[in-house]
């Protein structure tokens, strides 16, 4: 949040097993600056597609920013969420978006089509490098998921709207840190022109919090 200053949005991942959980992370969150959350379907217990829904729910209906889904199934159990229930919580207003990490590019392509059809109520991002064309195409944002400062820079010059630090210490040039990669954070947010969304083993709120004071 600092190094933000205000130039960009700070989305914050709160992402737990539950609904009161995730609840208690998101406030801390926002507490601290944070102008969205972004939040995942419950895990490890299996729920239906109504659980699900009032799971959204409930997070929205707690915190006062807005509320972005995160469809990444293969952290999930393979959960992956549904295009009609994504575009009927976007039309209630529980979801102001959608980051899609499933790779299912199908899948994505048909809730891009439902979304417009509904009156686009969901702002979508990718962050599978499979639906990066499409989305071009589409006039769509596109996030860049990054490893390094030079990848940010190339990604930004490439005309990406948002930077994300989600591959730091997966790709081989940064060393895999036990929690979120604050020194790239750093360098990052110091050349970035467009939004910066810190990924990556931030596990605990006190994690969350050193990333966003960065």
């Amino acid at each position: 949040v600092k190094a933000a200053a205000g130039r960009v949005p700070v989305l914050a991942g709160a992402i737990d097993t539950t609904a009161h959980r995730v609840i208690d992370q998101a406030r801390r969150a926002v507490a601290l600056g944070a102008e969205a959350i972004v939040a995942t379907c419950p895990f490890y217990a299996l729920n239906d597609a109504e659980e699900i829904k009032a799971h959204f729910r409930a997070i929205a209906a707690a915190i006062d920013v807005p509320v972005f889904a995160y469809d990444v199934p293969v952290r999930l159990g393979g959960a992956k969420l549904g295009c009609d229930l994504l575009v009927e919580l976007g039309k209630e207003g529980v979801l102001a978006g959608v980051k899609d990490s499933s790779g299912n590019d199908v899948a994505f392509r048909r809730l891009v089509a439902a979304n417009e059809a509904a009156g686009h109520p969901l702002a979508l991002l990718t962050g599978h490098e499979c639906v990066v064309d499409g989305m071009l195409l589409l006039g769509r944002r596109i996030m860049a998921d990054c490893g390094s400062l030079d990848d940010a820079k190339a990604a930004q010059d490439a005309g990406v709207d948002i930077l994300g630090t989600t591959l730091a210490g997966y790709t081989g040039e940064r060393p895999k840190t036990d929690g979120p990669d604050l020194e790239l954070v750093d360098q990052v947010a110091g050349i970035a022109e467009v939004p910066l969304v810190v990924e990556g083993r931030v596990h605990t709120p006190a994690q969350a919090a050193a990333a966003m004071e960065h």
